[in-house]
């Protein structure tokens, strides 16, 4: 272990630290611990870490400027016990993008416990580069994987993202609290070529926008997670341009409560399940996106295709259940208080099966046509 502050580091938010983490770095041996006691370490260029170190903090140790880390070429990297605060006008960033590769070139085993992340976003991204007409981002081929984000809380970024993801494999976000995103800020972002992502036991509240925002990504699970007053979406499931290349696969949104936000859930994509989760005092409790316009152009590609709503919960929302798609599955849900409709649906393949709804202003308005199949029984009311 090496105590950086044996390297000169001062600590007192003043005088600029990073000679000392520099050479406390260049000292350490793979897979060493670097030890920083309480204070606040400031510096203002990109500290390059390109071997396996572990930064392990105590109470009141506080990064400032939001850290200004990369993450090049490194592989079991973590950061236990940390506050990394932006200082500036903007949202400073604690940088993982890594140095493009021209070969594919896979990285992880990234690790943030007990951290706290002060007007400061952290982005877990691959290189990005332009299309051949260069009007256009992609994502290349470098892959982040095997990301742990345990315990930490995102407190207050101006930027449109807390906590984004691209280009990943294998992220799991446990138990953290992400809260008061400012200036259209979504709290949490599974984004282009991301795959197996599991959010589980978080809490995402005070939103400008979204809580979650899910597009171009496959097998994302959000489980045991609470969306408190977002002002736009809680947790939103969206099919990508199919110019992109890219499927949205297998989504899974289970056991969740969105409570007082625009709309509670979002699934607009083949392949999506959503159920045992309560919405309550939305417009929208669980919503499938443009449903009347995907019903009327089933060639539209983005047309959400075999989905699950099964054993939800929705109470006092405007719509309780508004949903569109070419085969879907209505079941076992509960709506109750509806302002207007407490199931509204259109499609082409609909299953539409024990259900119950009362003290809804209407319960039902099924839309399908006669070459349509539409299977409805052991609701209460029965549908007339």
């Amino acid at each position: 272990m090496i105590n950086v502050k044996d390297y000169g580091a001062i600590g007192d938010g003043i005088a600029n630290d990073y000679k000392p983490f520099y050479y406390a770095l260049e000292a350490l041996s793979n897979g060493g611990t670097l030890y920083i006691p309480a204070g606040k370490y400031l510096w203002n260029s990109l500290l390059d870490i390109n071997k396996p170190v572990k930064f392990v903090g105590e109470t009141g140790t506080e990064i400032l400027n939001g850290g200004s880390f990369i993450l090049a070429n490194s592989n079991r990297v973590s950061f236990d016990t940390i506050i990394f605060t932006g200082t500036s006008s903007f949202c400073s960033l604690c940088i993982t993008n890594r140095k493009h590769k021209n070969d594919e070139k896979k990285h992880g085993g990234w690790f943030w416990y007990n951290c706290v992340f002060n007007n400061t976003a952290l982005l877990l991204e691959a290189c990005v580069r332009k299309r051949p007409n260069g009007t256009e981002t992609e994502y290349g081929s470098d892959v982040v994987e095997d990301v742990l984000i345990d315990n930490c809380i995102f407190n207050t970024a101006s930027i449109d993202r807390m906590l984004s993801m691209a280009n990943t494999h294998n992220v799991c976000i446990r138990n953290c609290h992400i809260q008061n995103g400012q200036a259209n800020a979504t709290g949490i972002k599974v984004c282009s070529g991301s795959y197996d992502t599991k959010i589980d036991g978080c809490i995402v509240e005070n939103m400008v926008r979204d809580g979650i925002d899910m597009f171009d990504s496959r097998k994302t699970t959000v489980i045991n997670t609470v969306f408190r007053n977002c002002k736009s979406l809680g947790c939103e499931v969206k099919w990508g341009s199919p110019n992109d290349g890219n499927t949205v696969e297998e989504h899974m949104v289970i056991g969740c409560r969105f409570d007082n936000c625009l709309i509670g859930c979002s699934m607009s994509t083949p392949y999506g399940i959503v159920s045992n989760s309560l919405a309550t005092n939305c417009n929208v409790g669980i919503r499938t996106l443009n449903s009347a316009k995907w019903y009327q152009d089933p060639q539209d590609p983005y047309f959400t295709d075999s989905v699950v709503f099964n054993g939800n919960i929705t109470r006092n929302c405007n719509h309780g259940l508004w949903l569109g798609g070419r085969r879907m599955s209505v079941t076992g849900n509960v709506v109750s208080g509806a302002s207007r409709y407490g199931i509204v649906v259109y499609g082409r393949e609909l299953v539409i099966a024990n259900n119950v709804l009362y003290n809804n202003r209407k319960d039902y308005y099924v839309h399908a046509n006669v070459q349509d199949t539409l299977t409805m029984l052991g609701n209460r009311p029965e549908f007339e």
